[in-house]
């Protein structure tokens, strides 16, 4: 007997109990990493037994890529058990475009990662199959192997989650593998500082590019890891864990003290440099809290006598109408083109003379500059703050003198990971900062924000990555509770996407990582909280 398949616009039939694999062979498809069948997110060896709707996901994509991601990480964690059966390792974060891996509580030799690297090489060539088994099989094997899994699983929906094998060696992931080790095309292992790096390919050309180290980066996720260990919450299974003990309050003012902290030594740094600094620039990614971020430091600031006047390089943006286009004929707002750039230094030198300046605000609503009549001026031997995702670019800055400039690079550096292999990523805590902001006050639906993140997530790769090891400090925004108080208020917004297309399928996933978290009051969170500028209820003004 047939069933009905609708792929795109074309409605076909096929045996029932057909695998997708199948389907795409015959179909002559290309680049295909898993689908979506009736909502659902699968891996190419799901079996039809019903009419579906299928939607690819491609290579390009945001999930075929995690999906590829996945699937190597899984390689080597049976490589590395098959050679290195009594060390664990654990993922701690991303990157120079990999993932940074080390083993707990014991050295590995670069001999060694290089025999892990060969038999990954090996097990491609092989062909040999990834296996997708049930809940019910995948448990006691799991945990036979990994007994450090069992907290965490008690988070996780049985729905919510896919186990696999490949020969005797199994693990669980939030979404689906690649059918068989031949499907990797490529990755290479780098040593690095105290552990190595697992690069993979990236972007539509899915490529491994030139290494680049980031030693600032990377410094800054060792110090928050570090920190993590201190106050006994180095991942979801720990965090929950102190949550349910009643010790919520104490996470929340641990987390603000640490972030207080940092504002401090920057502000004592710019008081015992302030004869030679004007211009302190705070560049950042979406959502990782800038806004916030100059305004505390601007009240740190005048506690140490020094009285800045502050700019958001937001409110330079040239109306919607006269932004520049990209290569595909739309508006690139992420470009530092999108700036008006000529009025920014206008200003910045109106200010340093000593004149009086008018300050515009952008209208994110009409998507036009306005002119509100607000008037500052610079007193004598005072900086100028000013925040944006540009402030690192050379270009926002040019002919102003870098003896001037005091550069600080902000991000939500997210280290808590939901354990050993499955990483919470930076990228993630941004999305969701960001879609329940543009709910709040930007007027913009969860799909639309989905949308506008792809151009936002490639504008970041393309105008700020490059610039953040420019910068004099890093400062971290993360806050380790913040992902057990978004989830109250990122929930609801994820599920009014609809069920079709690549952006249902990150709502899905993003869905399946919040239901891991216990939930946590918002009220004892600090009214100054760089996470108030995203929930609401901060005494700043946006």
């Amino acid at each position: 007997m047939n069933i009905k398949v609708m792929v795109g616009k074309d409605v076909m039939e096929f045996p029932r109990g057909i695998k997708l694999i199948d389907i795409v062979n015959l179909l002559q498809e290309d680049d295909v990493f898993a689908a979506l069948i009736n909502g659902r997110e699968v891996g190419l060896d799901y079996t039809l037994d019903k009419d579906a709707k299928i939607f690819w996901i491609k290579k390009g994509m945001w999930e075929a890529e995690r999906v590829y991601n996945r699937t190597v990480v899984f390689l080597f964690g049976f490589c590395s058990k098959e050679l290195l059966p009594d060390k664990n390792f654990y993922i701690e974060h991303s990157i120079s475009e990999g993932l940074f891996i080390k083993y707990e509580n014991s050295h590995v030799s670069g001999e060694e990662i290089e025999k892990i690297l060969k038999c990954m090489v090996k097990k491609v060539e092989q062909d040999i199959p990834i296996k997708e088994i049930s809940y019910k099989e995948g448990v006691p094997l799991l945990f036979s192997q990994w007994k450090d899994k069992k907290e965490l699983l008690k988070y996780f929906h049985p729905a919510r989650i896919k186990f696999y094998q490949i020969e005797d060696y199994v693990d669980f992931f939030t979404g689906p593998l690649l059918p068989s080790t031949s499907f990797i095309s490529e990755f290479e292992i780098v040593n690095y500082e105290s552990g190595f790096i697992l690069r993979l390919p990236r972007g539509k050309e899915f490529r491994i590019n030139e290494f680049v180290p980031q030693p600032r980066l990377f410094e800054v996720f060792q110090e928050y890891e570090r920190w993590l260990r201190i106050i006994g919450a180095s991942d979801v299974p720990s965090l929950n864990r102190l949550i349910k003990e009643g010790q919520a309050n104490r996470l929340i003012a641990y987390s603000e003290a640490l972030h207080n902290q940092k504002l401090a030594f920057i502000s004592k740094h710019i008081k015992e440099n302030r004869n030679s600094i004007r211009l302190i620039l705070i560049s950042g990614p979406s959502s990782s809290g800038k806004t916030t971020f100059s305004k505390k430091l601007m009240v740190n600031l005048k506690v140490n006598g020094i009285t800045p006047v502050v700019l958001s390089l937001d409110d330079y943006f040239l109306d919607r109408d006269k932004t520049p286009l990209n290569e595909e004929g739309k508006p690139d707002y992420e470009s530092p083109k999108a700036i008006d750039v000529e009025l920014f230094k206008k200003h910045v030198e109106m200010l340093i003379k000593g004149e009086e300046v008018s300050i515009p605000k952008f209208n994110f609503i009409t998507g036009r500059r306005e002119d509100t009549g607000e008037k500052v001026i610079l007193e004598e031997n005072n900086p100028i703050i000013v925040e944006g995702i540009h402030c690192l670019n050379p270009y926002i800055t040019k002919n102003i003198p870098d003896d001037y400039k005091y550069k600080i690079y902000v991000s939500a550096l997210t280290q808590l990971n939901l354990d050993r292999f499955n990483r919470i990523s930076t990228h993630d805590t941004r999305l969701l900062r960001r879609m329940i902001r543009d709910s709040k006050w930007r007027n913009h639906t969860p799909y639309k924000t989905m949308v506008l993140w792809k151009n936002v997530v490639k504008g970041e790769k393309k105008y700020i990555f490059p610039y953040q090891e420019e910068a004099d400090v890093m400062f971290n925004t993360a806050l380790v509770y913040e992902w057990a108080v978004l989830k109250r208020y990122a929930e609801g917004l994820l599920r009014k996407i609809k069920r079709i297309g690549e952006e249902y399928v990150e709502a899905r996933r993003l869905l399946n990582l919040l239901s891991c978290f216990l939930h946590i009051d918002p009220r004892p969170i600090p009214s100054d909280s760089i996470l108030r500028e995203f929930i609401g209820g901060s005494l700043f003004r946006y």
